[in-house]
């Protein structure tokens, strides 16, 4: 049976941890945290491996196209490549044990299900030739261990 051409997701980029790399800080931007680790002024009760994934995927593109003050132009760039008439995402790696240092599997899947469910909603975003696209999905799509 085909899939109808509407629901292909494109993967325009794929980003991979460098394992060399191991912040000891990383830096959030204040309306990601309102928006997502916030809640009505009260830290939202999201569960320890959750967070290992957000901030390994903060960790992974914080070299990448969303630091604006390091690339201007990137950002209008990021807008045209993956805000279009599809549905085009990232695809990201991140290696079980930097989600569950004891190797649980149930703590990975368990993780990203929270992922894919959480915030889950209609999202609307305008892009740079001015086309408002509407999204639904959690903080990330498609998790796969």
């Amino acid at each position: 049976m085909a899939i109808p051409e509407k629901d292909l997701k494109l993967i325009r980029k794929k980003f991979e941890a460098k394992p060399e790399k191991n912040p000891d800080r990383i830096r959030l931007g204040n309306h990601f945290v309102d928006d997502f680790i916030f809640e009505d002024q009260e830290a939202a009760d999201i569960p320890i491996n959750a967070l290992r994934v957000i901030f390994n995927i903060i960790s992974i593109i914080s070299n990448e196209q969303f630091r604006p003050e390091d690339r201007p132009k990137q950002l209008s760039l990021f807008d045209e490549e993956f805000e279009t008439d599809h549905n085009i995402f990232a695809a990201m790696k991140i290696r079980n044990s930097k989600i569950s240092p004891s190797g649980s599997t149930k703590q990975v899947v368990d993780a990203y299900e929270f992922l894919a469910r959480f915030k889950m909603s209609w999202y609307k975003s305008v892009n740079s030739k001015g086309k408002e696209i509407k999204t639904f999905g959690g903080l990330i799509s498609n998790p796969s261990y």
